[in-house]
């Protein structure tokens, strides 16, 4: 193998982990992102509207503590 045929497969291999790497990070990022999205849905729906206009905060347990496991 030559110099440069070597140093071309280096750097081939250098760009596919820096490809994988970035990829994981995105792919880590994009599930934080989304929960915490979902976390601050869920916080917003446990408070209802009332008809005469005052706001009730609405208790909700887990499928666990219903069973009273």
């Amino acid at each position: 193998m030559t110099f440069p045929a070597g140093l071309t497969a280096m750097l081939q291999a250098i760009g596919a982990l820096l490809v994988f790497v970035a990829g994981y990070l995105a792919l880590v990022l994009s599930t934080i992102i989304c929960l915490v999205i979902a976390e601050l849905h869920s916080e917003r729906s446990r408070d209802i509207r009332m008809p005469d206009g005052n706001v009730r905060g609405v208790r909700r347990e887990s499928a666990h503590a219903a069973e009273g496991a």
